[in-house]
C-alpha cells in the first residue's frame, strides 16, 4: 500500500515536473506578455481534454466506492455537507488517521511560515526579478526535490520499522531541521526546505496509508476530502497568522522556532492519539 501510494505521488511529481518545463517553450516562442500566457493556456487545455476523454470510458460508478448502508445517498448539495461531516466523524473515530492527519496539519503549517518568509527575504535580497525570483524558484524547487526522494525512502522505511514510528522519527527529524534554518540564510533554508520537504512527504504517505487501511471504502472518500481541506487549511491560517507578525525584512528567528515547536507539538499529538490506536487495536 505505501509502495504504491509513493509510485501515485512520484508519477504526479514527474508529470508536474515535465509540465513545469514544456511550459518554457510556448513562452520562449510567444513571449512573456499576454499572449504567451494565453498560449501556455491553451496548450494546458488540449491534455485535459485527453485526460476527460479517457474518463468517459468508465462506467458509472465503475471505480466505486461500493454501496454500502454506510454510504451518503441524496442531492450533491446534501451529500458533500453530510459526507464531509462523516468524514469528520470517521477521522475522529480512528486513531490511527487523526493522528497522522494531526501531523500533517502540523507541517503544512510549518510550510505556510517558510513559504511567507522566503518570499519575504527574497524580496529584500537584492534584484528582485533576476536573484529573488530565482531564489524564490529553487527553493520550491529543493522542496519538490525532497518530496519525490521521499516516495522512494519511504516505502522500505515502513517495512523496517512502522508507518507509525517512521512518522513520529519524520516530525521529530522536522523539529531539528527547522531549528538550523533560523540562521535565516537563504542557502540554509533552501537546503532546509529540501530536507522538510522529504518530511513533510513521509508523514502524508503515512497518512494517505493510514486512510486506506483503516477506513471502510464506503467511507473513504469523505475522510480524504477532510485531508484535503485540512491540508490547504492549515496552509493558509499559518500563512495569514504569520503574515501579521512578520516584520518588512522578514528577518524573524522568532518565527522559524516557532514552527519548530510546531513541530514538537504535532510530535507530541501524533505520539499520544497514535498510541491510544494501537492499544484499541490490540485488544
Amino acid at each position: 500500500m505505501v509502495t504504491m501510494n509513493s509510485l501515485a505521488n512520484a508519477t504526479g511529481a514527474v508529470a508536474a515536473f515535465g509540465g513545469a518545463n514544456f511550459m518554457l517553450l510556448p513562452r520562449w516562442l510567444f513571449g512573456a506578455g499576454d499572449s504567451g500566457s494565453a498560449s501556455i493556456i491553451f496548450v494546458v487545455a488540449i491534455p485535459i481534454a485527453i485526460a476527460l476523454t479517457l474518463s468517459l470510458r468508465f462506467a458509472a460508478h465503475a471505480l466505486g466506492p461500493d454501496d454500502s448502508k454506510r454510504a451518503v445517498r441524496g442531492s450533491v448539495i446534501y451529500a458533500v455537507i453530510t459526507g464531509w461531516l462523516r468524514g469528520v466523524r470517521t477521522v475522529l473515530d480512528r486513531p490511527t488517521v487523526a493522528a497522522t492527519l494531526s501531523g500533517l496539519a502540523t507541517h503544512r503549517m510549518v510550510f505556510g511560515v517558510n513559504t511567507l518568509l522566503v518570499l519575504v527575504l527574497v524580496r529584500h535580497a537584492g534584484a528582485v526579478t533576476v536573484a529573488g525570483l530565482g531564489t524564490a524558484v529553487l527553493f520550491l524547487a529543493a522542496t519538490g526535490a525532497g518530496s519525490f526522494l521521499a516516495n522512494a525512502l519511504t516505502p522500505p522505511a515502513v517495512r523496517r520499522w512502522n508507518r507509525f514510528i517512521v512518522a513520529n522519527g519524520a516530525l521529530a527529524a522536522g523539529a531539528v531541521i527547522q531549528i538550523a534554518g533560523a540562521t535565516l540564510q537563504l542557502a540554509i533554508m533552501v537546503l532546509c526546505g529540501f530536507l522538510l520537504g522529504v518530511i513533510g512527504q513521509v508523514v502524508k504517505l503515512c497518512a494517505d496509508t493510514a486512510m486506506q487501511i483503516d477506513v471502510d471504502d464506503a467511507l473513504r472518500g469523505h475522510v480524504f476530502t477532510v485531508q484535503d481541506s485540512l491540508f490547504w487549511f492549515s496552509f493558509i491560517v499559518a500563512v495569514t497568522v504569520a503574515a501579521l507578525v512578520i516584520p518588512d525584512d522578514g528577518r524573524s528567528p522568532a518565527l522559524v522556532l516557532a514552527g519548530s515547536l510546531l513541530y514538537l507539538a504535532g510530535l507530541g499529538v501524533h505520539a499520544l492519539v497514535a498510541r491510544r490506536g494501537l492499544a484499541v487495536s490490540s485488544r
